[in-house]
């Protein structure tokens, strides 16, 4: 199997000081790093370090949170100009092999929907919806021809919800702003984190209900992308929203490992490196990798029924507001 750990949470600094870098290589691991606008300026030392190290890495571009941090509909052109200029500098280092593009919706919206962060701390967003999609396919297809020109793989982080599309996009994709299946992405991480399907549920999902839909998502993802699936699993601690559920220890993941390989997923990216770090040693995290665990996970049938209703109305909403827009209009 494919590792790489996304880093969001730490410094490039301290990516770069070339210990942790030797951890991960040592499993075989790379590396996707977030990157701001304010440090796009400080990448070199990581990416020669890594070099040193062998370790692959991807960036993953992240915008400022008033801008919506995330890709989506409102934001593709500032997007396209942030990445264009880390090509710019940075396309032709030898350790620099992938552009991961994060497909959220808004950085405020999502904060207002977890009810994430005080009120007062929260970004104004656009909504997604109200922007015409085709026109964010078309910036985001230019943008990934760009990556492509430059030698380098393009990944897509996917919610899961567009799983529930009918292929070839459809009203998840619309109302998210992240359109994913029309696009010509080399890689799709579906975020399936099992320690978010139970601690947001209220009580709903158990951890076996959280691995169930796991077992779900990743099939869907399979059986939607074939060779291009991608499983992003976690979480080994909060991100963004500072109050993401998490995994309780390392066995969770060997366990989600073990679903992921069962249904025959082979390339994996852990959510998050810095969580590693703080719940260390890194090592006990890594060390899940080689887990031996096997799957015993037989979705429930209310799983599969919830998620076959989901799809449903995936399929059944975009006929709704045609009529809808027709008739008021």
């Amino acid at each position: 199997m494919r590792f790489r750990f996304w880093s969001e949470t730490l410094g490039l600094d301290a990516l770069a000081s070339g210990a942790l870098l030797s951890v991960l290589a040592a499993h075989q691991t790379g590396l996707l790093c977030a990157v701001r606008p304010a440090a796009r300026d400080q990448l070199g030392p990581l990416l020669d370090a890594a070099a040193a190290a062998g370790v692959s890495v991807g960036l993953w571009p992240m915008l400022d949170d008033h801008h919506g941090r995330w890709i989506n509909a409102t934001n593709t052109d500032a997007a396209s100009d942030f990445v264009g200029a880390l090509l710019d500098r940075y396309a032709h280092h030898e350790s620099l092999t992938e552009i991961a593009l994060d497909l959220e919706p808004p950085f405020g919206l999502v904060a207002r929907l977890t009810n994430s962060l005080p009120r007062e701390a929260r970004p104004q967003a656009t909504l997604p919806w109200s922007l015409h999609p085709r026109a964010t396919e078309r910036s985001l297809a230019r943008l990934i021809a760009r990556i492509h020109r430059a030698g380098l793989s393009v990944t897509a982080a996917a919610v899961p919800l567009v799983l529930l599309d009918p292929t070839g996009g459809g009203t998840f994709e619309w109302a998210l702003g992240t359109p994913v299946d029309r696009l010509d992405f080399d890689r799709v991480s579906v975020m399936l984190y099992t320690s978010m399907f139970e601690g947001w549920s209220w009580g709903m999902v158990s951890r076996r209900g959280a691995r169930s839909l796991l077992r779900l998502g990743a099939e869907a993802a399979l059986r939607r992308y074939q060779h291009r699936a991608s499983v992003s699993l976690g979480a080994i601690a909060t991100g963004a929203l500072g109050d993401e559920p998490v995994y309780r220890n390392p066995d969770e993941l060997a366990d989600d490992l073990a679903v992921v390989r069962d249904v025959g997923i082979t390339d994996v990216a852990l959510f998050d490196l810095g969580g590693a770090v703080a719940r260390g040693p890194v090592t006990r995290w890594l060390g899940a990798l080689g887990s031996s665990h096997r799957a015993r996970v037989v979705p429930h049938r209310s799983h599969r029924l919830g998620w076959h209703l989901g799809a449903a109305v995936g399929r059944a909403l975009p006929l709704f507001l045609r009529r809808f827009q027709q008739s008021s209009g």
